[in-house]
């Protein structure tokens, strides 16, 4: 991360590692969202981009729940909560993988081409993450693309899920029961 972080002139200083390994967040929602719920108060961040939630990796759904509960935190502390963009990445469609873009909804969705340069410094801050080279491959450095997220309720998978074909730390009929406890216990809306 902060190889990445480096190409794009950000110092080490200004980011933040929570600390919860690869695989094991759909088992630490309430914490994770917690200590997001600090940082964005602490930092008074007021926009977030994000992963979609769409059933590509447990850590990604994971992040996208997290960030809406920590924003839902916010509220409680009234305080306001961050606009909330959130980005593709990879999913299943139709038995295949798809690789940024989005599950359809009504939401507005913005591309944005990227020139040659900023396309570039993208593709070595992607090649910086050694152990994801061979998704990363798969992406193009030339787009970026997002939305608003719009309120979702995290109990319901959002179609095929990718992970269901990988050892990736989490069976699917595990995920909405882990939503519904950390929901519970953080007194969260059905709807994010």
């Amino acid at each position: 991360m902060e190889a990445a972080a480096a190409i794009a002139g950000i110092k080490p200083d200004v980011c933040h590692l929570i600390g919860v390994p690869d695989q094991s967040s759909p088992y630490r929602l309430v914490e994770i969202a917690s200590r997001l719920a600090d940082l964005f108060e602490a930092h008074e961040i007021g926009t977030v981009f994000t992963h979609a939630f769409e059933g590509g990796h447990p850590d990604h759904d994971s992040t996208a729940f997290a960030v809406r509960a920590a924003a839902h935190l916010l509220t409680r502390r009234n305080l306001p909560p961050p606009i909330i963009y959130e980005f593709p990445l990879y999913r299943m469609n139709q038995g295949r993988r798809v690789f940024q873009e989005f599950i359809p909804a009504e939401e507005v969705e913005y591309t944005i081409a990227l020139d040659d340069e900023t396309a570039e410094m993208k593709q070595r801050m992607l090649a910086a993450h050694l152990t994801q080279r061979r998704v990363i491959g798969s992406f193009t450095a030339k787009t970026e693309r997002f939305r608003l997220a719009s309120p979702t309720d995290f109990r319901e998978l959002p179609g095929e899920v990718l992970y269901s074909q990988y050892e990736w730390g989490l069976r699917p009929a595990e995920w909405p029961e882990l939503v519904e406890k950390a929901s519970r216990e953080l007194d969260l809306p059905r709807c994010l």
